[in-house]
């Protein structure tokens, strides 16, 4: 790879709105995220009913990729049925629409 085009591969890489996108920017996470917050939901069976579009893969996919990256956390409750809920972090709290854009997000919360 020419040197120019190195050097330009590597600035997208650090990107800061590049790598917040990478992790948020996927379908249905802001779907999941605005009802967790705005909507009070926490169960996976309110977010399959919620979310248009979503099938059950996709959802727990996703579920398990905000929990990975510190935007949400999974508490499992030791109750018959099993209960499962699902909470917004402090860093999922962080994001707020004027973050997506300066990629602040990244910088001050995730940094990955």
């Amino acid at each position: 790879m020419p040197q120019e085009l190195k050097a330009i591969s590597d600035q997208i890489q650090c990107c800061p709105v590049d790598n917040t996108f990478k992790i948020i920017g996927k379908k249905f996470t802001i779907h999941i995220l605005r009802n967790i917050t705005l909507l009070g939901q926490s169960r996976f069976n309110e977010f399959l009913e919620s979310v248009e579009g979503i099938n059950p893969k996709t959802l727990s996919v996703r579920l398990k990729e905000m929990e990975k990256s510190e935007i949400i956390k999974r508490t499992v409750y030791n109750e018959t049925p099993i209960r499962i809920e699902y909470t917004v972090t402090e860093k999922g709290k962080a994001l707020k629409p004027n973050n997506y854009a300066d990629g602040c997000f990244f910088n001050e919360v995730l940094q990955l």
